[in-house]
């Protein structure tokens, strides 16, 4: 298991180290399976962190890089369809609108997804998700990919679901 952390600002440099396994690693360290991917990798290029832990919040990345990991839907009618098949019960999805875009979100056993549409061009800008435990590579809790949708003026309802 091959691991870094950043030296100073983001990008500024590198302490790269392997370990028998990502637990032997120190706690906060980015983690890969094999060298390469822990040099080239595009996965946590830039991380908040919480003020009170040793582990990253949030981790931003590109669209592509996000689209690379979660392999992105190409449309929102197959966004749309990904959204509604399989949904676990009780778990829950939505469509949000505002401020020029339009959100799709599916939430299931502690994690969630979210698609994010330019209303206009229909372009996917991008893409959230969320979980617990937090996954590798970085350990974050939440992963932003592109734009997300950030409003406070959203209307909102279940896609899956007629309207009576």
């Amino acid at each position: 298991m091959w691991a870094w952390r950043a030296l100073g600002a983001p990008r500024r440099g590198r302490q790269l180290c392997y370990y028998d396994s990502v637990c032997a690693a120190p706690v906060g360290w980015t983690s890969f399976p094999t060298q390469g991917e822990c040099e080239t990798s595009c996965r946590c290029a830039e991380l908040e962190w919480w003020e009170q832990d040793k582990l990253p919040a949030i981790e931003h990345i590109s669209l592509e890089c996000g689209c690379s990991a979660v392999g992105c839907p190409t449309t929102f009618a197959e966004a749309l369809d990904r959204l509604c098949e399989g949904a676990a019960p009780g778990g829950s999805r939505a469509l949000s609108r505002g401020c020029g875009r339009v959100m799709l979100g599916r939430s299931d056993d502690g994690w969630s997804l979210d698609y994010v549409f330019d209303a206009q061009s229909g372009e996917l800008v991008g893409v959230l998700w969320a979980g617990a435990p937090p996954s590798n590579p970085c350990f974050a809790s939440v992963t932003i990919a592109g734009q997300v949708l950030g409003c406070p003026e959203l209307t909102a309802h279940d896609p899956c679901v007629a309207a009576p």
